[in-house]
């Protein structure tokens, strides 16, 4: 029995998405022993004995949400204008962490309705893919069972249990087929209509954003620190702690593509410490650990500034330099030439970018190529900016 439904869902004014859900309610299974899965309830087994009426039924629990441990890594100063929000709490007070709140948090503050529907499609997905796992096992041991029994000196011993064997591999295949399409055709659906400026922005977006995902380097800031100058004998005003990440274009397995989604691919915006961030036309969508959340783009702050870096690894072939420091500087910029090991530090020349939602969305990168980083900031300002514009 399919579970799905279709819904005109407003994201932004003049901005709209047709919704459809591919979830499902599917069965599979033996006398005495099914499985099923999908729908409101979840996954059920169900055992009993056959013709006695008598069965228990027994709900599987939910996954655990579980979270990922970023390791601390080594933090490397600069110089910039561009300053980090004071208004995050942490432990060391020291240390300014870029982080942002849990997935339950964020969507509690974003849209929600559509982050439910997220969520229980990938819910679905889920207890799909475990029972196509338990199904494909089940097939492999019924195949062993059924050569073994059709060897020259069994065969004609055991011909029932064979010809039964091969009857209930047979099924379980047709089981996988139709599970496997299932599991292609569940998910929450998008089909876009409605204001054609902000989609045209997004059409630009989409264009700059394959520019900067080719960036030699992409870092996601994980904190910063101030220097003691004086101290460290440098000319950084800050430390940062730093991890590489990829920007691409991608689409989360929950929002299958339908026919007439204009957009089958959307800026990726991977992230070390907190959920990745997908850009659709009207919403962020924050990732992590197979749990969504939903924020409005007309919500989202961003801030973009050019910093100069003291690179401490290789420069990125990208990326400009503007002269150079040391590793032990002077207050006038020159070498400390007490230090025997001194050596110049690079200024390379990068771009910040930072988003945020409220009080619980806080994601900045670093990106090598500026010019590409600065472009790419523009046009997101622009959607933004078009998508506030509609609803005035």
């Amino acid at each position: 029995m399919g579970l799905r439904f279709r819904k005109r869902l407003k994201i932004a004014p003049g901005l709209y998405l047709n919704v459809s859900s591919g979830g499902t309610s599917w069965s599979v299974g033996v006398p005495g022993a099914t499985l099923n899965f999908g729908g409101r309830n979840g996954a059920k087994a169900t055992a009993g004995i056959p013709g006695s009426g008598i069965s228990y039924t027994h709900k599987i629990g939910e996954k655990n949400s579980g979270s990922r441990t970023d390791s601390v890594l080594p933090a490397v100063p600069f110089e910039s204008g561009h300053s980090p929000s004071p208004t995050f709490e942490h432990i060391d007070l020291s240390t300014t962490p870029v982080v942002s709140a849990d997935i339950d948090t964020i969507g509690e503050m974003g849209m929600s309705e559509l982050a439910d529907m997220i969520n229980q499609a990938e819910t679905t997905r889920q207890e799909i893919s475990s029972a196509l796992a338990a199904l494909r096992n089940q097939k492999q041991k019924l195949d062993r069972q059924a050569r073994f029994y059709g060897m020259i000196i069994l065969r004609s011993l055991f011909s029932k249990k064979l010809a039964t064997l091969r009857d209930k591999a047979h099924a379980t295949a047709e089981n996988i087929e139709g599970g496997e399409a299932e599991l292609e055709s569940t998910g929450v659906m998008f089909d876009w209509g409605g204001d054609e400026k902000i989609l045209a922005h997004y059409r630009a977006l989409s264009q700059s954003f394959g520019t900067v995902s080719r960036s030699k380097k992409i870092w996601d800031i994980l904190s910063y620190r101030d220097t003691d100058k004086f101290r460290q004998r440098t000319q950084a005003d800050k430390e940062v702690s730093r991890e590489g990440v990829l920007f691409s274009m991608g689409r989360p397995n929950c929002l299958p593509v339908s026919n007439s989604d204009e957009f089958r691919m959307v800026p990726h915006l991977e992230n070390r410490n907190g959920g990745d961030v997908y850009i659709f036309p009207g919403f962020l969508l924050i990732e992590n650990e197979s749990q969504f959340a939903v924020v409005s783009i007309s919500d989202v702050e961003l801030d973009y500034g050019r910093t100069r870096f003291a690179e401490t690894e290789d420069v990125p072939t990208d990326s400009k330099v503007e002269g150079n420091t040391w590793r032990y500087a002077n207050k006038n910029g020159g070498p400390d030439r007490r230090f025997n090991d001194n050596h110049p530090i690079p200024w390379a020349i990068y771009g910040i970018m930072t988003i945020r939602f409220k009080n619980v969305l806080h994601e900045e990168y670093m990106v090598s190529n500026e010019e590409a980083a600065r472009q790419f900031a523009q046009h997101l300002l622009a959607l933004i900016q078009q998508t506030k514009r509609s609803a005035l």
